[in-house]
């Protein structure tokens, strides 16, 4: 039979990962699953987001169309008296 030790790697794939000694190395590290608490945290940020931007769009929208309103209301008469 060919069994290998449990020193040798099953696969390449599999091989143990060097471990990392700076911050800058484990902070530029990516590619696992999200963690819960960044999960509910990138949840929270799209939502305040989300909510400022239709916030900013009616205000917008009331600001632009509240400005014809006035300029139509204002009608001159002229009366000539003899």
């Amino acid at each position: 039979m060919n069994q290998k030790t449990p020193d040798e790697p099953l696969d390449e794939a599999r091989a143990i990962e060097p471990v990392f000694v700076s911050y800058e190395q484990t902070s530029s590290r990516r590619g696992g699953p999200m963690i819960p608490r960044q999960r509910q945290l990138l949840i929270v940020v799209s939502v305040l987001a989300a909510f400022v931007i239709v916030i900013a769009a009616v205000l917008l929208w009331r600001w632009r169309n509240a400005a014809p309103a006035e300029e139509k209301t204002s009608v001159v008469v002229s009366v000539k008296v003899s």
